[in-house]
């Protein structure tokens, strides 16, 4: 069921329009063989990043009544992206992309699976404060690939 929804959002308007844009894409075509990882790229400003795109490896598992988890990710050595390469650059962008917190496993942002256990209530409240980033099983994931694009390309 996860991936057959994870293939239907990626054939839908929103992330097909993202693709044509040039905003982001799925590295890798066939998902039946990483299920339940899957590699995609979003363009990224060169001024927080080296490259024009940043990889990151998604993990969704029970997608979408689970949230995903992303992690910046080095396609070369298929493996976390080193904490040097990470995008960096402005407030909001740091204190998402911020490799000292979890280990740089993944995004610390209410989108993300391993980010929002502890954060639903007091003292972050990011249920309450962010509800159009907490994931909900009725999201896309072409909401949390909209989001990191938007801090990528400020």
């Amino acid at each position: 069921m996860d991936l057959a929804m994870f293939t239907q959002h990626m054939g839908e308007f929103e992330f097909q329009n993202g693709q044509k844009k040039g905003s982001w894409g799925l590295h890798s075509e066939d998902l039946s063989l990483s299920w339940p990882k899957a590699i995609i790229w979003i363009q990224t400003s060169l001024k927080y990043s080296k490259d024009d795109k940043t990889y990151f490896r998604l993990l969704l598992d029970k997608y979408p009544s689970q949230a995903p988890t992303m992690c910046p990710w080095d396609i070369e050595k298929d493996a976390s992206l080193a904490p040097e390469g990470w995008p960096t650059g402005y407030e909001d962008l740091n204190a998402v992309f911020k490799p000292s917190w979890n280990g740089a496993t993944s995004l610390y942002c209410p989108f993300d699976r391993l980010a929002m256990p502890g954060h639903a209530g007091p003292p972050a409240n990011w249920e309450t404060l962010h509800p159009s980033y907490w994931w909900k099983s009725s999201f896309k994931i072409t909401q949390y690939l909209t989001y990191v694009h938007r801090l990528l390309n400020r």
